[in-house]
């Protein structure tokens, strides 16, 4: 009736799945469809009830907001920061196997002498 209709917004009410929030949001293909609209249904009726119009700018795109860079902090002498070095990798060579401990037997218990 105004224009090519590209998207409508219509968010329903959580408990009462038929029904609407009360607003929704319609994008026109161009401008001029969207002022005639807006002309033609602001304060009008619908289902009995007053309803208002109005145009809306989209949001402009957020910024991606980083954080700003900041140096290690070094400790007060100038000495160069010492680094661990990662650990080894693969089977351990040139070192003795863990030693392995004999299970002992377990111990008996005596009850007490009189």
């Amino acid at each position: 009736m105004y224009g090519a209709i590209v998207s409508v917004d219509f968010p329903v009410d959580p408990v009462h799945k038929f029904f609407g929030r009360g607003h929704a949001i319609v994008q026109y293909d161009t401008a001029q469809a969207a002022n005639d609209a807006i002309n033609h249904m602001n304060g009008g009726v619908i289902d009995g009830l007053k309803i208002s119009v109005a145009a809306i700018m989209p949001a402009p795109p957020e910024e991606v907001k980083r954080a700003p860079y900041l140096a290690p902090k070094r400790a007060l002498s100038r000495s160069p920061i010492r680094r661990r070095s990662p650990p080894p990798r693969g089977p351990r060579r040139g070192r003795t196997p863990p030693r392995r401990v004999p299970p002992q037997p377990p111990r008996r218990r005596r009850s007490p002498s009189r």
